[in-house]
């Protein structure tokens, strides 16, 4: 899928990244719910004051799969590793609805008022 182009990637429709054993779970797309996260790589800024394993709401059926994991900050499950949030240079984006997520989603914003 053609995208900004401001994330080297793909993005990817969860139907074609689950393997048989993934399929079989019959998880349904658009994945609509909430979903804990998973820190990695040092987890980013704008997530400073929301503890690990914080719910968040979901509303997607795609998923960016980057060139540079590293660029993964958080992740959540949902028939496989989603990347839930990604940051690179001045560039975060998040998987998830901040602002659907109550308190956690607040603190996120409120963040960016001091990063």
């Amino acid at each position: 899928m053609e995208c900004l182009g401001l994330l080297k990637g793909e993005i990817r429709h969860f139907s074609s990244v689950w393997n048989e054993a993934e399929k079989a779970l019959n998880l349904k797309v658009p994945h609509m719910g909430w979903n804990d996260l998973t820190y990695a790589n040092g987890g980013s800024p704008l997530l400073n004051g929301v503890p690990e394993h914080s719910n968040f709401y979901f509303v997607h059926s795609y998923l960016i799969q980057p060139t540079d994991a590293g660029i993964i900050k958080a992740t959540a499950e949902y028939g496989c590793k989603v990347p839930a949030c990604v940051s690179q240079g001045s560039v975060t984006a998040f998987q998830f609805h901040p602002e659907k997520s109550g308190t956690v989603g607040l603190k996120i914003l409120e963040n960016y008022t001091t990063c």
